[in-house]
């Protein structure tokens, strides 16, 4: 007996009815295949357990510049960012910035120019509700949170300028090669099939040969 998975993803909201009510697909969620009524659906948090199966990394045509800068923990930049900056977490620099930073937004710094309102707050809390201090705190942000914050530069005839001032096609070509670098980083993973979507758009027939000859190059490492 042969059973199929049949799974589904798209760049456009979907709505359908599913449990007797009308629900709109998110965009780029997976979605499953219901063979009873015959449609795709995305039940609540199926989407999540197929990731923790198969990583996908899907790259459409019509991603805009804040994907392509997006360092968040499940995306490719993301990914490669925390990839390689791992042991620096553990350096005397980090251990130092964060120093500094209790420092700064702790008793001696920040926080002594909050005292007087922590104190009317606390006198209004406890007019109110009964015997109660409020406090100010500025906890170290975690390494995730900072590196959120990071963009991409490019630098072209010494002018230097944020990705997103940049046209489509090196905008299309960054996310190809962040493609290129992360695959080779995870070569022995099995399970993180890639899903370009029209891969020569934006992208002149010299830049699609070297793009078409970097896949056959990774295909033909095991990646």
């Amino acid at each position: 007996m042969i059973h199929q998975l049949r799974l589904k993803r798209s760049s456009k909201e979907e709505t359908i009815e599913q449990n007797g009510k009308n629900v709109t697909l998110t965009i780029r969620k997976i979605q499953i295949w219901n063979e009873t009524k015959q449609q795709y659906e995305n039940p609540t948090g199926f989407d999540t357990a197929i990731r923790k199966l198969i990583d996908i990394s899907p790259i459409y045509a019509d991603m805009h510049n804040e994907d392509y800068q997006d360092f968040g923990t499940t995306k490719i930049t993301g990914k490669i960012v925390r990839a390689v900056t791992q042991n620096f977490q553990k350096s005397d620099d980090y251990l130092t910035l964060k120093e500094n930073y209790q420092r700064v937004f702790g008793k001696e710094g920040i926080q002594r120019y909050l005292d007087d309102t922590e104190t009317l707050l606390s006198n209004l809390i406890t007019d109110q509700f009964g015997n109660s201090k409020v406090n100010f705190s500025f906890e170290f942000p975690e390494v995730n949170s900072l590196l959120k914050q990071g963009q991409i530069n490019v630098t072209e005839n010494n002018s230097t300028t944020s990705l997103a001032e940049k046209g489509n096609g090196l905008q299309r070509a960054l996310a190809l090669a962040l493609i290129q670098v992360y695959a080779d980083m995870n070569a022995k993973d099995d399970n993180s099939p890639y899903f370009i979507d029209e891969p020569e758009i934006y992208l002149h027939p010299l830049a699609q040969d070297k793009l078409l000859n970097s896949f056959k190059k990774l295909a033909s490492e095991g990646n």
